[in-house]
């Protein structure tokens, strides 16, 4: 047994090696005494497991390895098991230490994590020790030696405290699986280990490297504690403490996992959670399906490093200069300026995704249209002037690619708890479950937006129009790309299977839906299309400047790219309402007094609660008013403030920020922390950059000489997500109760008469240069093109 203790990174490495060659009979076993290996390396491991109890209390993860020869351990187990009742006294009391050491590793609050990597061995007792472990990490790799087996070991030699076996414990809801495992005969490899149930996690040789690390560095970042029981006791001696908890179970373990003297007298006890089935479904799971964007991520570790941490290289080289990669290469499969064939397994791994992703947008992208030449936009550099090229593409042939902004080596985190150390070119291990989420919660808006629009371009107004959505549609495929890029490069097999998920769930799906609920909202006609491009694509244009601030470099990068597609989509938005308005202020113009609705325009009373609707709903996607969660992203340097350059003050430790709050039915004012309050911050942002999309329209208004003025609701208004989704608030954010509000709600937010309406006039039009009724041509065509252009080619 071989101890070694790294106390800087917090983790420890303990291996036990059996011998080639050992007694086979009682007598030989006495003959060698206290040098018989299972005497020596078990009494090793019980001195080993109390040193780290009560000598290293910084110490949280352990990290085991079991090796040496099988056949060794097979032989001895059959020795320990014949004498283990009657029989030798010398063998019966070293099966009697084994079992009680086995329990001490049962017991030990930390967290171990076993290892079958590379010439390990995890057969009869050495299984036991796997078992033992709150994680089993097997690598899955047929080329890798290493080797499972069952003995009699593993089917009661060895009770845990609990009085039933290490196995039956593990699969404590589904017995059948333990039999299964019992009933393999002689050694199995990580394959077959990993169908039986016996990892908790089994990467292939692509991940392996990246998944141990961050596991390391994940569960090394808060105190010692057991890592899948619901917390436990901190392995920290108190003041005027003997240290004796440090050799008791952890708090609220499973009932069966606690000593027979100590159960029934524990409170706050939890289910068994070491199964392997469990584990698996836990980390598949998804958590919080319909939180918003800034509420969502697991519990805050209990000590985050604040150390500086040494910058690793990005699994994908890339050049150091400023001014360098700014040019596409597009004569791979998969158009990139990283270098991606540089990583041959990345790349190979994007390239199996793909396929997936051609299937989804033929089935849910936009609908009959896949073989016609739309007039389309790529990118060709990332450079401010030279990023887009015009040409015909038939939309499932667009070349959507990975397109990140040129890495600055001097890069610095430019706000939180880390502000002035380097940004991360690694996924940080003690952030990598909110980053994930972050970045996955990012990505699903992407699709979820193309699934929304799918079916508009049946109803087009024009051309021009149609070739637009298109446009739209393609470049909110390629952001899927980005994300995708950053979930397969940087989270390993969780990341791949998050990028699998991306393409399952649906918009608007009751039993699958998207993460955000206004992606699930029907767009089902162009007013809404404006609306959403305008308010809801704003609304990522401000969560992405928040997340181009990111300490984690690479998504940072990303962001600021995808920031330059996601400004055409506004214009879409904000000239695609402009011109309905104007349309409708000419046919008050020609016909004074009339009902514009009889000369197939939308009056503007319709229009207003359009943007009340879309503008409510898409300020629920900035989470609660007051967020720990918020906090916690600033703090880590996950998520930053848009325009975070122009704050004086970055980690905002002292600062506070004024919210309303809704309090027992009446709006109070607060102040609380800023960091609890990053949600209203950018929110703020966000009204105000939509105060000018309002003017622009009211200007409209006022060219035409029409006497109505646009203006935004109440950020109370409609709420169904934070402070005021408790209440009911008119336009102007004043509180009424449920009763008037079902009776007046149809002055401000879209009737089913307004949407059959609405929809009536959604006839295509498919002339080039002409424009449907209820639609003004726009001031000039796009590329420098006529308005009669043949932007699709029907």
């Amino acid at each position: 047994m071989t101890l070694a203790i790294d106390s800087k990174e917090r983790t420890a490495s303990l291996e036990i090696v059996a011998p080639a060659n050992a007694p086979k009979t009682a007598a030989d076993a006495r003959k060698e005494g206290a040098a018989w290996w299972v005497l020596r390396a078990f009494r090793e491991l019980d001195d080993a497991v109390c040193r780290l109890r009560l000598n290293h209390s910084e110490i949280a993860l352990v990290l085991l390895r079991a090796k040496g020869s099988a056949s060794t351990v097979r032989a001895t187990d059959e020795l320990l098991a014949a004498n283990a009742k009657q029989g030798d006294w010398f063998v019966r009391e070293v099966a009697n230490l084994v079992r009680r050491v086995l329990k001490r590793v049962d017991l030990t609050a930390k967290s171990l994590y076993a290892v079958a990597d590379e010439d390990t061995q995890w057969c009869g007792s050495f299984l036991e020790l796997l078992l033992a472990c709150d994680r089993s990490y097997v690598k899955n790799d047929p080329a890798t030696k290493s080797v499972f087996g069952v003995t009699a070991a593993n089917g009661g030699l060895f009770p845990m405290s609990n009085g039933i076996t290490r196995l039956a414990t593990r699969f404590l809801g589904t017995p059948a699986a333990a039999d299964a495992v019992l009933a393999t005969k002689g050694d199995f490899d990580a394959t077959r280990a990993d169908e039986l149930g016996l990892a908790t996690f089994a990467p292939d040789e692509i991940d392996w490297d990246d998944e141990l690390r961050l596991a390391r560095e994940e569960r090394a970042s808060v105190l010692a504690r057991r890592a899948d029981r619901h917390g436990g006791e901190p392995a920290l001696r108190r003041p005027r403490d003997d240290g004796d908890q440090d050799l008791r179970a952890a708090l609220r373990l499973a009932e069966l996992d606690l000593p027979a003297p100590q159960r029934r007298g524990r409170e706050g006890r939890a289910h068994v959670l070491r199964h392997a089935d469990e584990a698996r479904l836990q980390r598949r799971t998804h958590l919080t399906r319909r939180a918003e964007r800034s509420d969502r991520a697991p519990s805050p570790p209990r000590r985050p490093l604040s150390s500086a941490r040494t910058p690793r290289p990005a699994p994908t080289p890339e050049p150091a200069g400023p001014n360098t990669m700014t040019g596409i290469d597009y004569s791979q499969k998969i158009p990139n300026n990283v270098d991606l064939s540089s990583d041959k397994r990345l790349q190979r791994a994007l390239e199996e995704w793909q396929p997936n992703y051609i299937e989804w947008w033929k089935s849910v992208g936009p609908t009959d249209f896949n073989t016609n030449d739309v007039y389309l936009r790529t990118a060709i550099s990332v450079d401010t002037d030279g990023w887009a090229h015009f040409g015909y593409v038939k939309m499932p042939e667009y070349r959507w690619g990975i397109f990140l902004e040129p890495r600055d080596p001097n890069r610095k985190i430019g706000f939180g708890d880390h502000y002035g150390q380097d940004a991360w070119q690694q996924v940080p291990g003690e952030y990598r479950n909110w980053l994930r989420r972050l970045i996955v919660t990012q990505a699903d808006t992407e699709p979820a937006s193309v699934e929304q629009q799918r079916l508009l371009g049946h109803t087009a107004p024009s051309l021009y129009d149609l070739r637009n959505l298109f446009q739209v549609n393609v470049e909110e495929g390629r952001h899927l790309w980005a994300m995708v890029y950053l979930l397969h490069t940087y989270f390993g097999r969780d990341g791949r299977e998050e990028a699998e998920e991306l393409l399952q769930r649906r918009s608007g799906n009751p039993d699958h839906p998207r993460i955000l609920g206004t992606f699930n909202e029907p767009c089902e006609e162009w007013l809404s299309f404006f609306c959403f491009t305008m308010f809801t694509d704003r609304d990522g244009k401000f969560q992405l400047l928040a997340l181009a601030e990111s300490g984690f470099d690479p998504l940072a990068r990303t962001c600021r790219f995808m920031l330059t597609e996601e400004a055409h989509h506004m214009f879409v938005g904000q000239t695609g309402v402009g011109r309905v308005i104007e349309r409708t202020c000419q046919v008050m113009k020609e016909h004074p007094g009339k009902d514009v609705k009889a000369y197939g325009a939308i009056p503007l009373e319709i229009i207003q609660k359009w943007i009340y609707f879309w503008n409510s709903s898409s300020n629920d996607l900035y989470g609660a008013e007051v967020s720990s969660n918020s906090a916690n992203f600033f703090g880590a340097g996950l998520k930053g403030r848009a325009y975070e350059d122009r704050y004086t003050e970055h980690k905002a430790l002292d600062q506070i920020y004024s919210v309303d709050r809704f309090v027992e039915g009446k709006v109070k004012r607060e102040d609380v922390a800023l960091r609890n309050a990053m949600n209203e911050v950018l929110r703020d942002e966000y009204v105000k950059d939509n105060e000018k999309g309002i003017e622009y329209w009211n200007r409209i208004t006022e060219k035409l000489g029409v006497d109505f003025r646009f203006r935004l609701p109440h950020r109370r208004f409609n709420r169904k997500i934070g402070e005021w989704a408790a209440g009911r608030f008119d336009v102007d954010g004043n509180p009424m109760d449920e009763a008037t509000w079902q009776k007046r709600a149809g002055e401000w937010l879209p009737t089913d008469a307004d949407r059959a309406f609405v929809k009536s006039l959604m006839k295509p039009v498919r002339e080039a240069g002409k424009f449907a009724s209820w639609i003004a041509p726009p001031a000039k065509g796009l590329d420098n093109k006529a308005l009669d252009f043949e932007y699709v080619k029907l």
